[in-house]
């Protein structure tokens, strides 16, 4: 899962505008590989660059509250 999480750091650092669904895919291969920091880390990423979109700021709250941090959720 590493691998996969380093190839969609890539991509994503590659595009103009990443998508939502790119994003997500990034944050489940880290999630999978049980790194939930490095998962959030990457929407927190995604979220500076495309601002707020609802499905991502869904998501980061989602793994904020698997890993306790209720006051970032």
């Amino acid at each position: 899962f590493d691998d996969a999480v380093v190839a969609w750091d890539r991509a994503l650092a590659s595009s103009a505008e990443p998508t939502a669904e790119q994003v997500l895919a990034r944050a489940d291969a880290a999630a999978s590989a049980g790194d939930l920091p490095s998962a959030l880390a990457g929407i927190d990423a995604a979220l500076a660059r495309t601002g707020p979109l609802v499905v991502l700021q869904e998501r980061a709250a989602a793994l904020c509250e698997a890993v306790g941090d209720f006051a970032g959720a």
